[in-house]
């Protein structure tokens, strides 16, 4: 996991016994905390507060995958309506699920 050493690290374990202590840390500090299991990153667990606006940049970046499809096939003379952006995008094209 790249950058996870910037963030906090714990054994699930160790979060499993204090869980009510790590929660309000995370609270307070808005930073989220990776999860640990045979000594690999697992899971990432964050505040819901703090997770939004991370939500709403992936949406946007959907937004613009699609918009660059959507140019992408126009240039190459397709009329597309939004619908079959989203079909061909999301559906269709593994390379544009996320």
């Amino acid at each position: 996991m790249k950058n996870s050493k910037k963030l906090k690290t714990l054994s699930l374990s160790t979060f499993k016994r204090r869980s009510g202590e790590y929660i309000r840390q995370m609270k307070r500090s808005k930073k989220p905390i990776v999860l640990m299991l045979d000594g690999k990153p697992k899971l990432v667990i964050q505040d819901a507060k703090s997770f939004q606006p991370l939500l709403e940049a992936y949406e946007k970046a959907r937004l613009f995958d699609a918009i660059r499809y959507g140019v992408k096939e126009l240039q190459k003379g397709r009329e597309l309506t939004p619908e079959q952006i989203f079909e061909e995008c999301y559906v269709k094209h593994a390379a544009f699920k996320r």
